[in-house]
């Protein structure tokens, strides 16, 4: 689970708050938290507060790509999906994390060690 990346520290949290989970799954979801904490350290990794809302798996490859330099027309064929797809994907994730350009985009994300 771990190589999924710290995109999923916040959801995890949110999920740990529910009191209506049971307290088994509680201490799983703490134990996933805990190893997290041991793979990225305290610093790392995205906090809710950090970003109000999740970014979904396919817009964290997008941003991925967009950190390796890929242009547009690139990541639609590495991910095999239309142009328009990939914009507004790229759409999405400047509105998630608050950026207007590309360059933004990766400074953020990198600030929040999403790449």
């Amino acid at each position: 689970m771990l190589e999924i990346g710290p995109g999923l520290i916040p959801g995890l949290q949110e999920l740990n708050r529910n009191d209506e989970l049971p307290e088994t799954y509680k201490i799983f979801i703490q134990s996933v938290l805990d190893a997290f904490q041991d793979a990225y350290g305290d610093s790392q990794g995205p906090h809710s507060a950090d970003l109000p809302e999740l970014l979904t798996p396919r817009e964290l490859d997008i941003l991925r790509l967009i950190g390796k330099g890929y242009s547009n027309p690139e990541i639609a064929s590495q991910l095999v999906v239309s142009l328009n797809t990939v914009k507004k994907h790229t759409s999405n994730i400047y509105g998630k994390l608050g950026v207007r350009s590309r360059t933004q985009a990766i400074a953020r994300a990198q600030q929040l060690n999403l790449i």
